[in-house]
Parts: structure tokens; C-alpha cells; sequence
């Protein structure tokens, strides 16, 4: 008895533009992108097997799965990690370090601040006395005598000598007056003309 092969592809068994490929007693379908299963009826969810990496967030568009990445990731699967001091952040020669969206910069000394930009005024508060000016500098600081301030000091000191000295001499001027006024006196008070 000559049988004759049924073709099961003739009635478009493979759903969803699946390929039907006919056999003896039986078909098999070639599924699309995107669904599965014997008769290609079952959409794939793309996103099942969570290929976001990193908490990114997975949808499926088509039959593609994509990814939106939290911030700090990137690439189609957020898998890479970005670099944020990969555009040199850290000013001063401070150094970056790389974190999850953000970056921290470890600054030379005598800066500061998230960038390293500010220049610690190590003038604050003033280290230098009083006849000195403070200059700052990174790291550090100069102390730079303030001439005017020195000629004052020292201009008042020699003014005050100058008192002093004026002083003492009319001091004794005054006690010698005092002094030949009393031997004045005392001299004329010994010689007393004689009465006759």
C-alpha cells in the first residue's frame, strides 16, 4: 500500500511569520526573532533574563530588549562604567578617583574644595607680627618686613630720646640757675657793708 506524505505545512501552522519545514507525519517551524515554542505563539520577553546589568532598566521595543542605564553607566547593556575623570577634574595636580557617578579628587597640600581650585590662605589668620606683611603662597607663607611701619617705630623712638634729652638738660639748666641764684644770695648776705 503506497501512502502519500500529508504536507502539515499547507496549513500555515507556524504562527507569527514563523517557517514551516514539512516532514513525515509531522512540521517544524522556524520561529522570527522574538517568539518561541513549537508553532512560534509565544512571544520571547527579551528582558527575562535581566541582560541590564548594574540596575538598568530593561523594555522591550520589537524584538530587541533595551536598556536605560542609571547614571554613572553606559554602553547597551550598562556594563561600563563612567569614567567621570576622564575630562581631568582635579585642578592643582590633585588626583581623581573614579566613583559611581561622581568622583572624588584627593588635593595637593595647600588647596581645597571638591576640585581642588581654592588655595588654602595660609595668611588666615595673619601668622607675622605686627611689623610684617603676610604673603601667601601654595603650602605656604612669607613674612615681608613693612618698612613705613619700621621708620615710624623707630622715628617715634628717636623723637621720644629727643624729649627725654630736652628735658634733662633744661632740668639742669634750671637746678645751676637755681643753684647761682642761691650762691648769689648766699654771697651777698655774707658780705655786708660796714656801718660807720
Amino acid at each position: 500500500m503506497c501512502q502519500t506524505n500529508v504536507d502539515e505545512c499547507a496549513s500555515n501552522p507556524c504562527q507569527n511569520n514563523g517557517t514551516c519545514t514539512d516532514a513525515v507525519n509531522q512540521f517544524q517551524c522556524s520561529c522570527l526573532a522574538g517568539f518561541t515554542d513549537d508553532m512560534c505563539q509565544t512571544k520571547v520577553d527579551e528582558c527575562a533574563r535581566n541582560p541590564c546589568q548594574n540596575n538598568g532598566n530593561c523594555t522591550v521595543e520589537g524584538n530587541q530588549f533595551q536598556c536605560s542605564c542609571l547614571a554613572g553607566f553606559t554602553d547597551d547593556m550598562c556594563q561600563t562604567n563612567v569614567d567621570e575623570c576622564a575630562s581631568n577634574p582635579c585642578q592643582n595636580n590633585g588626583t581623581c578617583t573614579d566613583e559611581v557617578n561622581q568622583f572624588q579628587c584627593s588635593c595637593l597640600a595647600g588647596f581645597t574644595d571638591n576640585v581642588c581650585q581654592t588655595n588654602i590662605n595660609e595668611c588666615s589668620p595673619d601668622p607675622c607680627s605686627f611689623l610684617f606683611k603676610c604673603e601667601d603662597r601654595i603650602n605656604e607663607y612669607h613674612c615681608s618686613l613693612i618698612e613705613w611701619k619700621l621708620a615710624l617705630i623707630i622715628g617715634s623712638f628717636l623723637m621720644l630720646i629727643l624729649i627725654i634729652i630736652f628735658l634733662v638738660i633744661r632740668r639742669k639748666s634750671k637746678d645751676r640757675n637755681n643753684c647761682l641764684t642761691k650762691m648769689k644770695n648766699t654771697h651777698t648776705s655774707s658780705v655786708q657793708p660796714k656801718e660807720e
